[in-house]
């Protein structure tokens, strides 16, 4: 409830009327049913802000998958950024059409994967590109993961051709249409004019990353990629639990196994000797470790304690 009443205010929210309707009937409209409800406190808001990291850093784990996966991302700028527009022709040029470089290197050349795709997350704070690739379990995955490595270093060296920026914004411009049939529903019409409205004030700035994305030239995607791909990726690595079975059983449980003969203990004879105090000092050697283990015996113990301080 708490966090209700602190973000859930109306100077917090973005209301989008779209369809078939007249202007000035909605504001009326909207002013009747939403014009009471109360602003609510005053929010913060987070600028851009993106963790750049330096190397690569790994982890690997197992699950119960029947193939091996590699993810590969990275932190890119945030939505509505010029570079943010660049990066994500250059993920789809990689892996996010059916002629892609790794699709058609890894699935359909070279027969290691059966999955090759990517994923562009183009948020408010920061954006994220994701590569992922699902290999066939007799592949060699480091082989896998080093032809990933050399397309994004080529990439970064020569940038894309000119059927392959065309191919990337072709599928750019066949996702926004497609999201844009609908007037509801996540990247639909009403969804595009609330995030530039939430995001810039600007209902507007969708179209203005459509005009960044279909002015790019292949010196833009080769260079956004250079800045932001060509180091800090975080790799993780799923492993298929390995296949492991019990040996068939040979023994009868029920019934303890024979012990068979006790051998002789092959130990030294102990050393004695006393102290001039009377002490019995006894030594028993063993050579199998460099340790010295000495224990004081005495002649006294619990029972000998006084009633009135136990324990001396």
């Amino acid at each position: 409830k708490e966090w209700f009443r602190n973000h859930y205010g109306a100077a917090n929210a973005t209301l989008v009327v779209a369809g078939d309707v007249r202007a000035g009937e909605v504001r009326e409209k909207v002013e009747r049913y939403f014009g009471h409800i109360p602003p609510g406190a005053p929010r913060a808001r987070h600028g851009a802000w993106v963790p750049r990291h330096s190397g690569e850093r790994r982890q690997v784990m197992q699950d119960r998958v029947p193939q091996p996966r590699i993810y590969k991302v990275w932190n890119l700028p945030p939505y509505g950024t010029v570079e943010a527009a660049h990066l994500s022709l250059a993920v789809s040029i990689l892996a996010g059409y059916p002629g892609s470089r790794l699709r058609k290197k890894l699935v359909l050349e070279d027969r290691t994967a059966t999955e090759a795709r990517a994923v562009f997350e183009a948020r408010e704070i920061v954006g994220q590109a994701k590569l992922i690739i699902t290999a066939l379990r007799s592949s060699d995955l480091p082989a896998v993961e080093g032809v990933v490595n050399r397309e994004i270093a080529r990439l970064a060296a020569d940038g894309p051709t000119g059927a392959e920026l065309e191919a990337a914004k072709t599928r750019s411009r066949a996702d926004l249409l497609r999201g844009m049939e609908r007037v509801g529903g996540f990247e639909g019409k009403s969804d595009l004019l609330a995030r530039g409205q939430v995001m810039f004030g600007d209902p507007n700035r969708p179209a203005a990353i459509r005009r960044w994305v279909e002015a790019a030239s292949a010196e833009d995607v080769q260079d956004a990629v250079r800045r932001w791909m060509t180091d800090g990726s975080y790799v993780l690595e799923v492993q298929p639990f390995p296949d492991h079975e019990a040996a068939s059983a040979s023994i009868d449980r029920s019934r303890l196994p024979p012990v068979g003969p006790i051998p002789d203990a092959p130990l030294a004879a102990p050393e004695r000797a006393k102290l001039s105090n009377g002490l019995n000092v006894v030594l028993a050697r063993r050579t199998s470790v460099p340790l010295v283990d000495m224990t004081l015996v005495l002649d006294a113990g619990f029972a000998a304690d006084a009633p009135d301080a136990p324990g001396v």
